[in-house]
């Protein structure tokens, strides 16, 4: 059970009879950026701060809703991701929760936070920015102490009422722990209320991570648009095979050794049943199925190949007994031979079969949540660790279907520039993928 905030003694003095903190603590202890809520005197002017507090709380809710729809994203563009939804709940269902490690996290590190920040008459926020060393870790420290706000006035606001209710019946201890709840609640409140909206100036720039210049997706700039179809003509056998259905399905090289069925269909077309990976109980997709044509690209390529070996191919026929991580090492060789050795190209390997498709896919103007369950993710914010839509080209895949076990949820924001293909078409962006760049294996 979590620990509640720990009683700090101070000098008191008496005002209209009662016990009571000399001054409000939000303008006596802590220098916040904003000062919203003073201290109570009157009864109905606790009622008010209770009032008050409710609508902040609410505010709260929806903005840190919000950035986990829509990180890093401008005012505008949440307040259109907010429009989409009936109501708050909704907006906060739609958000999804924490991990109960998380939130554990959380308030171990931001109640020290808290209680540093009054004792030393600091400002909470100003303590997030001097413990941050990266723009991507005040984000962490901004979201835990946010989230422990969150918690902590509600419960600070329910004690409050029930306090409220046994007053008649109070002893002078009741009158100053009544005293003390309301201290807490109104440098609380004020400290919520101060919550910035973005990074300080030292983590301010062009927001680019320094990983995502070395993402897998950069391999494959400047290469041709046929590169896969290069690539695959000069490989044989069962190898060939499951390149060429990597090259069009855009799997993970551990869903070969699953189990990727492909099969021919009387219309000219291909169609793909993969068993997923990366699962959890609310990550990844179980099976996902497409259905491509097969008149051009990889495709084509592929429909030839099964022309002469059956109309049916099962990856995990063709894995057989290899390790996967064996398959990696020999596309990376194979990639190595096929294209000279360059700035770029030196990183080309398995999982630059799976960024090409995401280009195509983006180039073929399918929606976020189509393109999510196409790459066999559970929500849009995965695909954001791949190509941006500028590699697509004559050798394009282009699916006719595609279909998931799982509904995808939204966890984007939008670009902060608009694709070539959005530029030509003249359609409004969608919600896009983050800046914030984690993992590149997806």
């Amino acid at each position: 059970m979590r620990k509640p905030l720990q009683r700090i003694d101070r000098p008191t003095v008496e005002r209209q009879g009662r016990v009571a903190p000399p001054a409000s603590i939000s303008l006596r202890r802590c220098a916040l950026t904003a000062i919203r809520y003073q201290l109570p005197i009157s009864l109905e002017e606790q009622h008010q701060l209770q009032r008050d507090t409710t609508a902040l709380v609410q505010n709260q809710t929806l903005k840190a809703a919000l950035n986990k729809l829509c990180p890093r994203g401008t005012p505008e563009q949440k307040s259109f991701a907010a429009s989409q939804f009936a109501s708050i709940d909704e907006v906060v269902a739609h958000a999804g929760t924490i991990s109960e490690d998380t939130k554990a996290r959380y308030r171990t590190r931001c109640l020290s936070i808290i209680k540093d920040a009054y004792v030393r008459s600091l400002d909470p926020w100003d303590m997030v920015a001097d413990r941050s060393t990266t723009r991507d870790s005040w984000y962490t420290f901004k979201a835990g102490l946010h989230f422990f706000l969150l918690e902590q006035v509600p419960e600070l606001k329910r004690k409050v009422d029930q306090s409220l209710r046994r007053q008649s019946v109070w002893t002078d201890d009741d009158r100053e722990g009544h005293d003390l709840l309301i201290e807490w609640l109104v440098w609380l409140a004020n400290v919520l209320a101060s919550t910035p909206e973005g990074p300080p100036e030292k983590f301010k720039g062009d927001g680019r991570s320094k990983r995502s210049v070395r993402s897998k997706s950069a391999s494959i700039r400047g290469l041709p648009s046929d590169w896969r179809e290069q690539f695959a003509s000069k490989q044989q056998g069962d190898f060939k095979l499951l390149v060429l259905i990597e090259a069009v399905t855009g799997c993970r090289p551990v869903e070969l050794k699953n189990g990727v069925v492909a099969e021919l269909t009387t219309d000219g077309a291909i169609s793909f049943r993969i068993t997923g990976a990366k699962l959890s109980k609310f990550a990844g997709q179980p099976w996902r199925a497409l259905t491509v044509h097969a008149n051009h690209g990889p495709a084509r390529l592929l429909a030839d190949e099964m022309g002469e070996h059956g109309s049916r191919l099962d990856s995990n026929v063709l894995f057989g007994p290899m390790l996967v991580n064996t398959y990696c090492t020999q596309v990376a060789r194979a990639m190595k031979k096929v294209f000279p050795l360059t700035k770029s190209t030196r990183k080309l390997s398995a999982y630059s079969l799976r960024h090409q498709v995401k280009t195509d896919l983006l180039a073929c103007g399918l929606s976020r949540e189509t393109l999510a369950k196409g790459l066999g993710h559970a929500t849009t914010k995965s695909a954001s660790y791949y190509g941006g839509g500028v590699q697509g080209g004559s050798g394009a895949v282009k699916p006719r279907s595609v279909e998931a076990a799982r509904e995808v949820k939204i966890r984007s924001s939008y670009p902060t520039s608009a694709s070539s293909t959005s530029k030509r078409s003249g359609a409004q962006p969608e919600l896009a993928a983050p800046v914030r760049r984690r993992k590149l294996r997806r």
